[in-house]
C-alpha cells in the first residue's frame, strides 16, 4: 500500500482547489396571510363575590382537575363552603 491512497485529494498540500458547490438561489419566504380564528372562545362568568368581582371559568376544558375539584375550589373562593 502507498501513502497516496490515504492522502486527501484537496487542500494546500495537494495543490488542488476544492470545487465550488452549486447552491440554489435563495428566495424570499412567501408571506402567508394570517389565519383568523372565527370561533374565538369567550370566558364565562361562573360566579360573583360580594364585592362584585366576577369569577371566570376556563376557556378550555381543564385537563388536570376533576369536575368535583373545580366545583369545590369555586365554592371555597366564593365562601360558600
Amino acid at each position: 500500500m502507498t501513502k497516496a491512497s490515504s492522502a486527501k485529494p484537496y487542500g494546500p498540500s495537494a495543490g488542488k482547489k476544492r470545487p465550488a458547490t452549486a447552491t440554489a438561489p435563495k428566495r424570499a419566504a412567501a408571506s402567508k396571510p394570517a389565519l383568523k380564528n372565527t370561533r374565538t372562545k369567550k370566558y364565562e362568568i361562573i360566579g360573583k363575590t360580594r364585592d362584585g368581582v366576577s369569577i371566570l371559568g376556563p376557556v378550555v376544558d381543564p385537563t388536570h382537575f376533576t369536575p368535583a375539584e373545580i366545583r369545590r375550589t369555586i365554592r371555597q373562593v366564593l365562601g360558600k363552603e
